[in-house]
């Protein structure tokens, strides 16, 4: 095995997943751990117990930090249920670093010493400088998560000098398929301000009025993101068509909905509360898509909305020309449920899709069973 070339080597790595697998590559002799190195370390997938053992082992070796590009992280809380004693004495020197007041050197130190995950994880993505893809289940309230992506995000002091999150590319975040879970957008606005992202993921996206933070990641970009993939998968409620994410992107080009009736539970007397049920898309789509959009998708809808969905997209045929010059292709698709409705139901598109052919767009309507380009 020794004798392996360099390639063969590398090949075999690439195609193992998970990291606690391709680490014990290194283990097996100093020439594998030089050709190696690099390549196991620039895919990192652990959970949230593995937070802290990773920072560690970054500290001792920088090497490690600066080498991951893709970080993929599952089942982690930002709640700390069984309290640790850990030494931080390490990590001190960073915590008053990034901190901007005593309180909140005191709050980082006791939830390091808790053994909280969301506190090693705010420390941990302030050692991979060079991290072009974040894939992670989420959790509320991930109070330290959420400072350390603010605050790099608008350069704000100490990160004017910390190349945290700048090259960052992708995101994707997803529910830990929990259908009952949900997560605020101001959540992710932060990361509409980064200057390398280019494709954004988001599950369980509901908007509402109830959450606003005082801080200026918190707010919309207002046409100046990078963002040119945007998709909301699971569960997501965009009561408000999701207008402080498309119009923070200055040439969005993919855009992607799955709408749900997934609603915000009362934080209190949730017994005595009864679920806040919001419609989808609610703005018209000609006033909040930008004019670079190429490919639109929209799926699983609710059928009781057809009407409204043929009336907007119409508006968006429409004015091609003056509003939407590279839109190419229009897919919808309703629940898979009723995907084989009966052809009355897939006749109501016909005078869409005529238009889209009048000016040049593919109408596709329920592509898995029925598709319809023009000739």
């Amino acid at each position: 095995m020794n004798r392996l070339p360099d390639e063969i080597l590398l090949l075999i790595v690439d195609n193992i997943v998970l990291f606690k697998h391709k680490y014990q590559f290194l283990q097996v002799c100093r020439r594998w751990r030089s050709v190696l190195f690099k390549a196991v370390y620039d895919y990192v997938w652990i959970e949230g117990h593995q937070i802290r053992p990773l920072l560690l082992a970054i500290q001792q070796n920088p090497a490690i930090g600066s080498s991951i590009k893709y970080f993929r992280l599952h089942w982690w809380s930002c709640y700390t249920w069984d309290k640790e004693n850990h030494d931080i004495t390490s990590v001190l020197p960073l915590v008053n670093r990034i901190s901007q007041s005593e309180e909140e050197t005191k709050e980082w130190e006791e939830a390091l010493i808790e053994g909280n995950q969301d506190a090693w994880l705010g420390l941990l993505l302030l050692h991979m400088e060079n991290m072009t893809s974040l894939l992670m289940h989420y959790t509320r309230q991930p109070k330290f998560l959420r400072r350390v992506i603010s605050r790099a995000a608008i350069r704000e002091k100490p990160f004017d000098t910390m190349p945290i999150l700048q090259q960052l590319v992708d995101v994707g975040i997803d529910s830990s398929d929990d259908n009952k879970a949900w997560f605020h957008k101001t959540e992710f606005l932060p990361f509409f301000h980064l200057p390398a992202l280019r494709s954004v993921s988001l599950d369980s996206v509901v908007e509402s009025m109830g959450v606003q933070i005082d801080h200026p990641a918190f707010k919309p970009a207002k046409g100046t993101s990078p963002v040119v993939e945007l998709e909301f998968g699971a569960h997501p409620n965009g009561s408000k068509g999701m207008a402080d994410f498309i119009t923070s992107c200055a040439n969005l080009e993919k855009f992607k909905y799955q709408h749900s009736n997934q609603v915000i539970w009362g934080e209190r007397y949730m017994n005595f509360r009864p679920r806040a049920f919001y419609s989808a898309l609610l703005s018209s789509l000609k006033e909040i898509l930008p004019s670079s959009l190429k490919w639109l998708c929209l799926s699983h809808y609710e059928d009781s909305l057809r009407d409204q969905v043929i009336s907007n997209l119409l508006e968006v045929v429409a004015c091609r020309k003056e509003k939407f010059p590279y839109l190419e292709e229009v897919e919808i698709q309703s629940y898979w449920q009723n995907t084989r409705e009966s052809l009355s139901a897939k006749q109501a598109f016909t005078p869409l899709i005529q238009a889209g052919e009048d000016v040049g767009i593919d109408i596709l309507v329920f592509p898995s069973f029925y598709r319809q380009r023009r000739a």
